[in-house]
């Protein structure tokens, strides 16, 4: 680390030199809020954090109503998860739990649906993957047109990922017909949200999106060596054998977030529609 600290120092020294342009920026950005509330804030967004509204309290009083407002308008026609305007993400990342999130003042990865823990063998060593850890194939242009295939025998990676997903339910019971029990999170939810990655930057498919493809997506795709999942009880467990070392080992994590941000079939219909 004190190496990679050097090496980062002397890069910055180098770039500020030789650089066409140096970019400076200094703003204050207030966010006003009534005296009586509380919540977390980022350390550089404010609270445009998602700890905000989801911790969000009064001082002086238990429960209540709040209106949030936003300087910025967004759009009202209907939204995609995959692919929307900031300020649109601003409301959306309010209503769907990812597994981990920024920590809003140390800017390290924490939990915020799943829990997780890393085995790392990184940078130059390696780790078994058990032979009977499988990994997504893209088999047909369709929506869900993928295999999960074993992996075989003498397969290595860099680290290990445990992922332990609470199960909860999904928001159905706004549907007079259909009942909240029966609408509990499945491992279904979870492949289907993983092998849609990879359909979704394929070019073969006809939900590939290359609008949609980022580092974050790349890194998945290219990197995820294997995984395997289990019902357990409560909980969804998931095993992640991924090509990705970091220092600091929240950020090993931060590409292989395997919670689901919605049911399969909801997914599916998405898919099917577009």
């Amino acid at each position: 680390l004190d190496e990679r600290r050097q090496l980062v120092e002397k890069a910055l020294e180098y770039a500020m030199k030789e650089s066409v342009r140096v970019w400076l920026v200094t703003q204050k950005c207030p966010m006003p809020a009534a005296p009586n509330i509380e919540a977390p804030y980022d350390l550089m967004g404010g609270f445009w954090t998602r700890y905000a509204l989801r911790a969000i309290k009064f001082t002086d009083r238990k429960g209540g109503e709040v209106v949030v407002g936003q300087l910025t308008s967004f759009f009202t026609e209907p939204w995609n998860p995959f692919n929307n305007w900031l300020y649109d993400q601003m409301v959306l990342g309010n209503v769907y739990d990812t597994g981990i999130w920024v920590h809003p003042h140390t800017g390290k990865y924490t939990s915020l649906r799943a829990q997780f823990k890393v085995e790392t063998a990184g940078p130059t060593g390696t780790l078994e993957v058990p032979p009977d850890a499988v990994k997504p194939v893209v088999v047909g242009p369709e929506p869900g047109q993928v295999e999960w295939r074993q992996v075989g025998s003498g397969v290595k990676a860099i680290s290990h990922i445990i992922w332990t997903i609470p199960k909860g339910y999904w928001h159905y019971s706004i549907l007079p017909e259909v009942s909240k029990n029966n609408v509990a999170m499945t491992i279904a939810d979870v492949l289907y949200s993983i092998g849609h990655v990879f359909q979704r930057v394929n070019n073969t498919t006809k939900i590939y999106d290359p609008g949609t493809i980022t580092p974050a997506t790349q890194t998945f795709v290219e990197k995820l060596v294997g995984l395997k999942i289990e019902d357990v009880g409560a909980n969804i467990v998931v095993h992640m054998w991924v090509n990705y070392w970091h220092p600091d080992t929240t950020y090993i994590v931060q590409y292989f977030d395997p919670v689901p941000w919605y049911p399969w079939e909801l997914a599916y219909l998405m898919d099917y529609a577009v």
